[in-house]
């Protein structure tokens, strides 16, 4: 495959004009990331991020292994990120979910944080869920991480970053050998740092053929970038099998949003489907 770069440089040199090089540069312009699976660049390919699987129980194999990746950039300020927290800890006690982890045999739940500049870390250790009693002390152990890490105001928004924590996450706990890989990232505002999110998403997307990837939008209220962020995360961000984007709103929603999104990410595991969309 002939690199953007040398795409430009062999159509310049042929036309030799402005006119050339204009269209040159058209062509070496990146296409919209509809494809999921386009070729990786020549070089700088994106790698998973490495972290350790700490599991807070027996490890044992699940069908669905849930991945989320919060964004703790700037533009999410403590009580979003507070709700965001208890928002999930709320929904993993949720009786329709439980049912249908038990109807299951469990799931596996990890959560990462991101920001830019390789700011990405573990928020809790992996928790194995089969049962009400495991959903419990998921969600008290969640609840003790509702604070928000010390705000670096350097530090930018690369969703890319998010995706390969997450990926490397999964890498690390691939021992739990799930039949479905689920990543969530959860973001409030569309990437302003960072290589394009796309090249790390189709990366994930290769690298492993049973995940896919969606996506919650956090919205304020008024929200004027909320078709441009929802666009991105469509277009960028979300891919592989029945790939979706969730709308949570400001106004303290983010449990029953979390708890659907958590619901159609089980329901939606065998299909080979690919649908994209964003909700509400």
């Amino acid at each position: 495959m002939i690199s953007p770069s040398r795409a430009f440089a062999r159509a310049a040199s042929a036309m030799g004009s402005v006119a050339g090089l204009a269209l040159a540069a058209f062509i070496a312009l990146p296409a919209q990331a509809q494809d999921v699976h386009r070729q990786p660049p020549e070089t700088g390919s994106p790698r998973p991020v490495a972290f350790d699987c700490a599991v807070d129980a027996k490890p044992q194999h699940t069908m669905f292994y849930l991945v989320n990746a919060f964004d703790i950039s700037p533009s999410v300020d403590p009580m979003e990120y507070r709700r965001m927290i208890e928002g999930m800890a709320y929904a993993l006690v949720q009786p329709e979910l439980i049912a249908q982890v038990e109807a299951i045999g469990g799931i596996a739940v990890s959560n990462v944080s991101f920001s830019s500049s390789n700011d990405a870390k573990p928020l809790t250790p992996t928790y194995i869920i089969a049962n009400a009693e495991d959903a419990k002390r998921a969600a008290d152990s969640l609840s003790r991480h509702s604070s928000l890490p010390p705000v670096d105001f350097s530090r930018m928004t690369d969703t890319g970053l998010g995706l390969r924590a997450a990926w490397g996450m999964a890498e690390a706990c691939k021992g739990l050998q799930a039949g479905f890989i689920r990543i969530n990232i959860i973001t409030d505002a569309k990437q302003n740092a960072g290589p394009p999110a796309w090249l790390s998403r189709d990366a994930v997307l290769r690298s492993m053929d049973n995940a896919a990837i969606n996506a919650l939008y956090v919205s304020s209220n008024p929200d004027p970038f909320k078709k441009l962020n929802i666009d991105f995360l469509n277009q960028d961000v979300i891919g592989g099998s029945w790939s979706f984007v969730e709308i949570a709103h400001e106004n303290g929603d983010f449990g029953e949003a979390m708890l659907k999104k958590f619901l159609l990410d089980i329901a939606r595991g065998p299909s080979t489907m690919t649908a994209r969309h964003a909700p509400g």
